[in-house]
Formats: structure tokens, C-alpha cells, sequence
């Protein structure tokens, strides 16, 4: 098919690349989903990006929190951006669509928070809290609990739970 996939969603570094980079021929099309994901923490070594980059096709980037920013070859890239909390954009406008391009989304280090991966969770007051647009047939997160709590869905992979805030009823004990 005349591309290569760089993928790694965390933690990763490439030499000129960080997080997903996608490459293809003028005469293939490749088309990137990116949904309820975190892109975080990748390391393009010096090179053009640390989030996502596309040079031909589509991109379609729902309801994901992308820091390191994204890059596109905007001549020959369609991209579409909602409910995303995004890095750096090159070569698009992700303006409007309930996208928050820029600032800190307020995620906490990457750790074990239940799951069988590593994630980076929403800390309180995170931008990525009940700002997002679920997506029809993602009742889960990342690591398997339950999605939207609170009203509307959280961006990103990891939905926070209340005892993931430390919230715990105390109830009043009572002798006889």
C-alpha cells in the first residue's frame, strides 16, 4: 500500500516522528481514525512532531487528547477535529467543532490506574472532564469502566470515576 504506521501512544520515540506518523504515496489514499484516545508524551528526537503527523490522506481525530501536536500536509490532508483537546495544530484550522486547542488539558503522569495499560487520567479540574461528545457504542474507557459518569463523557481514553477523585461516603456510626 506504499505507507508506513509509527504507533505508540505513550512513551514513544522515533527519530523524526513521535507519536503516529502516517506516510503515503500521492497515489494512496490512507485514512487515520483516532478516537477516544490519549496521545501523550512522545518524543519526535528532534524532529517536525511529537503528537501526530500525516502527509496524504485523511485524518479524523473524535472525542482525543493529543499533546505534542498535530502536523499535516494541509495540500493533500483532510482533516476532521471534534470534541478533541489538541497540542500544537500545523496545517489545519481545528478551531470550532467543541475542540480546546492549546493549554495544559491537566492530565497526571502516566501510571497504573486500573486496566491493563498504563494511562494518564484527568486530575480535578482537568478540561478533558465532562467536555466530551460520546460516541455511540463506547460505553468503556481504556480500562474498561464505565462511560459517560457525570453527564457527558470525559476526552480522551480514561473516563474518571468519583473514586478516582478519592470521593467516599463516611456514614455516622451508631452504638447501642
Amino acid at each position: 500500500m506504499g505507507h508506513a504506521f509509527k504507533q505508540g501512544a505513550a512513551g514513544a520515540t522515533s527519530p523524526q516522528r513521535g507519536g503516529i506518523y502516517a506516510l503515503t504515496t500521492l497515489n494512496t489514499t490512507l485514512e487515520i481514525n483516532v478516537n477516544n484516545s490519549t496521545i501523550s508524551g512522545n518524543d519526535s528526537n528532534g524532529g517536525v512532531n511529537g503528537g501526530i503527523e500525516q502527509d496524504y490522506g485523511k485524518l479524523n481525530i473524535r472525542q482525543s487528547t493529543v499533546l505534542g501536536g498535530v502536523s499535516v500536509n494541509s495540500s493533500v490532508t483532510t482533516v476532521t477535529a471534534s470534541s478533541s483537546i489538541l497540542g500544537n495544530v500545523i496545517g489545519f484550522s481545528a478551531a470550532g467543532n467543541f475542540n480546546l486547542v492549546g493549554g495544559d488539558p491537566k492530565l497526571a503522569p502516566l501510571a497504573n490506574n486500573g486496566g491493563l495499560t498504563l494511562t494518564r487520567l484527568p486530575v480535578a479540574g482537568s478540561l478533558a472532564v465532562n467536555n466530551g461528545d460520546c460516541l455511540a457504542g463506547v460505553d468503556i474507557d481504556q480500562r474498561g469502566l464505565p462511560r459517560p459518569v457525570g453527564g457527558d463523557c470525559d476526552i480522551g481514553a480514561v473516563e474518571r470515576q468519583a473514586v478516582d477523585y478519592g470521593w467516599y461516603a463516611f456514614l455516622p456510626l451508631v452504638l447501642r
